[in-house]
């Protein structure tokens, strides 16, 4: 599945803690990368942003997790195309990755103002 946003719009993604306790979580970081025609990611491909990641409370409707966001003037930077991320947690002396989520950069039909 790829998610879609405009450029210069704020992006957010949620993260729910599925199992285990979220206090165990000691560090969470999250990049964004280019996807190249072929669907992968080198290895050695610099990240164009860096999410930022806030923890979330349980509520009646989500578990408790994370949300990762890039603000409207960092995606607005983006060029559109596809890119990919995944979510690196440390947690009680391990480390876990998500799975990657791929996303589609588009233009706007309204121009930014």
């Amino acid at each position: 599945m790829i998610y879609d946003y405009r450029r210069g719009s704020t992006i957010l993604i949620g993260l729910d803690a599925v199992k285990g306790d979220v206090a165990a979580v000691s560090a969470i970081t999250a990049e964004l990368k280019a996807l190249p025609p072929g669907g992968n990611v080198p290895d050695d491909a610099t990240p164009v942003a860096t999410f930022v990641i806030a923890p979330r409370a349980a509520s009646p409707t989500q578990p408790a997790g994370w949300t990762l966001s890039l603000s409207a003037i960092v995606s607005q930077g983006l060029t559109p195309g596809l890119y990919r991320t995944d979510a690196r947690i440390e947690i009680a002396g391990g480390v876990v990755f998500t799975e990657p989520l791929d996303l589609r950069i588009a233009e706007p039909i309204t121009v930014p103002q």
